[in-house]
């Protein structure tokens, strides 16, 4: 299974050629204007423990899930603004051992 997680969005824009253009406009289009240096919008505790779940059920079903994580912002932006979402997401990814990851 292959499950896409996203914890929050935008980044800043630091070089047109890497860009996250498809993020951009889908955050434009659903009305977030978050891209540059503008307030980041996070998710909820209650997405946040989508994960837990997703790892539940993969141990009781004896299976091991494929996580494509922050497709919609940048886990690595160097911004220490984003310390704590990082770490929380880091703790995340070490309560989910069902789930092999990418960010």
């Amino acid at each position: 299974m292959i499950i896409l997680l996203t914890l929050g969005m935008a980044a800043r824009k630091f070089r047109q050629a890497v860009r996250t253009a498809t993020a951009e406009k889908l955050s434009n289009r659903w009305g977030h204007d978050v891209w540059g240096n503008k307030p980041r919008r996070f998710f909820g505790d209650k997405h946040w423990a989508e994960p837990l779940k997703w790892n539940a059920e993969a141990l009781e079903a004896g299976e091991h899930h494929r996580v494509f994580c922050a497709s919609m912002a940048d886990v690595f932006e160097d911004s220490p603004g984003l310390d704590d979402q990082r770490a929380r997401l880091f703790e995340l990814i070490l309560e989910t051992p069902t789930s092999t990851g990418c960010c």
